[in-house]
């Protein structure tokens, strides 16, 4: 490979607040002030920007907002998802294999369309700023409601990835790979038996108690507790919810399990798990 990491980060021309080449691989970082019409360059966040050559001239890059911090007279900047901007920008990288580098022209080939770097740079600002994933983030939103809906009936509380701001200092001189961020699980305490027989979580039999209440409104109905018939249907509705219980319960496991990177069974939740983690991102190509 002819080509440098000096020669390479030459090929970009435009305006920077700071530029590190990498020690190992070819490629450097760029910090770039965001565009004086937006909140972020208000706030004094930065932008991002690493991009690496690899053996076979395939090409990987990674756009992240930055926070700058002046720690002990020396200037630290962190990745963050902006969250407080409602997530109206947007931090991703690239696949593997998705671009490439033509070294005879000094060109990114991308979906089989060469770009300076320049040109190449500037789309991957342009889809940073734009808020275009919002039905997939709407879907994904949905699906972390279901997931902390299933883990509180379990009386445990999950945390997706996306409710939290990740705090990562950067790597400048090297092209870091995104590390993946997981969900987490708080563990609920030890408790009774519910009336010493059945092993419910506390907030199912408040589901429970509440559709009962709700369905004695809609169709008001004479109850006694003396009543031996009723008193069967209780305990049987109680046995069915709990071997139900007991079913979601290892589903909820094995979810678990995985999190903690260890082996484990496929199920429906860890699908459902799986399927919002996915981001599929297209670079949007301006006409």
């Amino acid at each position: 490979m002819s080509i440098t990491s000096k020669d390479f980060s030459a090929l970009y021309t435009g305006e920077f607040y700071r530029k590190t080449l990498f020690e190992k691989g070819i490629g450097f970082s760029l910090v770039l002030n965001y565009p004086k019409n937006t909140p972020y360059y208000k706030d004094n966040r930065k932008i991002f920007i690493q991009i690496i050559i690899n053996e076979n001239n395939t090409l990987d890059y990674s756009i992240n907002m930055t926070i700058e911090k002046d720690e002990d007279k020396k200037k630290t900047f962190i990745i963050t998802e902006g969250l407080e901007y409602n997530k109206k920008i947007i931090n991703f990288h690239s696949e593997s294999g998705e671009c490439c580098f033509n070294q005879e022209d000094n060109r990114v080939i991308y979906n089989s369309i060469e770009f300076t770097l320049d040109k190449f740079i500037d789309i991957l600002i342009l889809n940073h700023l734009e808020n275009k994933h919002f039905f997939e983030r709407a879907q994904n939103k949905i699906i972390d409601y279901i997931l902390k809906f299933i883990f509180w009936l379990n009386d445990k509380k999950y945390t997706p990835p996306s409710a939290r701001d990740a705090e990562e200092t950067i790597d400048w001189a090297e092209f870091k790979s995104p590390s993946e961020e997981l969900a987490t699980i708080t563990k609920p305490l030890e408790k009774d038996p519910f009336l010493g027989f059945f092993h419910l979580p506390k907030n199912i039999i408040f589901v429970v108690a509440i559709l009962i209440w709700i369905s004695y409104l809609i169709k008001p109905l004479e109850v006694s507790l003396s009543n031996p018939f009723l008193i069967a249907f209780i305990f049987l509705l109680l046995f069915t919810i709990e071997l139900l219980y007991k079913n979601l319960k290892e589903e909820v496991e094995q979810l678990e399990l995985l999190l903690k990177e260890k082996e484990h069974k496929k199920n429906w939740l860890i699908h459902l798990y799986n399927y919002r983690k996915v981001d599929t991102f297209i670079l949007k190509i301006p006409k």
